[in-house]
C-alpha cells in the first residue's frame, strides 16, 4: 500500500502546487472506486479552457508515476491510465489545437466524426513529426513535475505517511498537512479550507 499511497500523493501535491489544476478534495487507499487501489479526487465544477491549463493536467496525470520513482526507486504498473489519459490530452494539443510547433505545423489532424483517429492519407514523415511533438510535450511535463515533486518531497513524504495511516484525507486533512509542512502555502491551505463539503 506504501506505493499505492506515494502514487496518490504524488497527484494530490501537483494538484496544490500547479496553480492550472483542480484541487484535490480527498485522497484514499483501497476504497470504493471498482478496480481502485486509491484514487484522488479533484472539486468538480471547473472546466479546462486554456493550454497551461492542459498542460498542468498532463503534469498532475504523470506526477503519481514520478512521485514513486521518487520515493521508491522505482516504478509499479499502476500508472496505465494515467499515461493513456496523459498521452490522449497531449495528442489533443498537438494534433487537434495545432500546438505543435513547426515540425508538426498548425493544423487539425483528426477524423472529424469524433474518433481519435489521424486523418488515413497523412504521409509517414507528417506521423513521425506528430509522433515526436507528443512526446516531446510528455517529457516535458514529466521533467517539470518530477522537478516540482522533488522540492516539495517533505509534503510528498508527510502526506503518503498520514495517508498510510488513515487510509483516506479529505480536503480538511490536506489543509492540516499543507499549513504543517509547507506553510508556505498557506493560501492553498485556505482554498482546500473552503472546499465545498462532498456528500459521497
Amino acid at each position: 500500500m506504501r506505493v499505492v499511497a506515494g502514487h496518490e500523493c504524488g497527484h494530490a501535491v501537483a494538484g496544490l502546487i500547479l496553480q492550472g489544476s483542480q484541487l484535490p478534495e480527498r485522497v484514499a487507499l483501497g476504497e470504493d472506486v471498482a478496480g481502485a487501489l486509491g484514487y484522488t479526487q479533484v472539486s468538480a465544477g471547473r472546466r479546462i479552457h486554456s493550454v497551461p491549463e492542459l498542460l498542468d493536467s498532463i503534469a498532475v496525470l504523470l506526477a503519481g508515476r514520478e512521485a514513486e520513482i521518487l520515493l521508491e526507486g522505482k516504478l509499479s504498473l499502476g500508472s496505465g491510465h494515467d499515461l493513456w489519459v496523459a498521452t490522449q490530452t497531449a495528442r489533443e494539443l498537438v494534433e487537434v489545437y495545432g500546438m505543435g510547433g513547426p515540425s508538426a505545423g498548425v493544423c487539425h489532424y483528426w477524423k472529424q466524426d469524433g474518433s481519435p483517429e489521424r486523418y488515413a492519407d497523412l504521409a509517414p514523415s507528417t506521423r513521425e513529426a506528430l509522433d515526436s511533438e507528443v512526446r516531446g510535450l510528455l517529457e516535458a511535463q514529466r521533467l517539470r513535475i518530477a522537478s516540482l515533486l522533488a522540492e516539495r518531497e517533505p509534503l510528498l513524504r508527510g502526506m503518503r505517511d498520514q495517508l498510510m495511516l488513515d487510509r483516506s484525507m479529505d480536503a480538511q486533512g490536506l489543509a492540516r498537512l499543507v499549513r504543517l509542512l509547507a506553510p508556505d502555502l498557506d493560501a492553498v491551505a485556505h482554498k482546500l479550507e473552503n472546499l465545498p463539503v462532498s456528500t459521497d
